[in-house]
């Protein structure tokens, strides 16, 4: 039964990872891009990766980012388990 949940919780941790993309609309109705690089396997370099990338040769600027911390703690009859995530999110433009 141990095992079964260091399993689910290994599990959840790697289905957390993993960088994603959005193109949306800034306020000033010019394009730009949300970009999301949270779990403990990425890192704001894996941001600026998805970002080059995007813009290509263009380059791009900044316009926000954020980091933000939050754990989570469960106990049962079998164990107790706890885990920290890391979201980051980026917003921005390509020059």
């Amino acid at each position: 039964m141990k095992i079964v949940s260091t399993l689910i919780v290994i599990t959840s941790l790697y289905g957390c990872a993993g960088a994603t993309k959005k193109a949306v609309f800034l306020p000033d109705g010019s394009k730009g891009y949300a970009i999301a690089c949270s779990g403990g396997k990425l890192d704001w370099t894996d941001c600026a990766d998805i970002a080059s990338k995007l813009c290509k040769s263009q380059g791009y600027k900044i316009i926000s980012n954020d980091t933000e911390q939050s754990s989570s703690f469960g106990a049962s009859q079998i164990g107790a388990y706890g885990s920290t995530h890391t979201k980051r999110t980026a917003l921005i433009k390509c020059n």
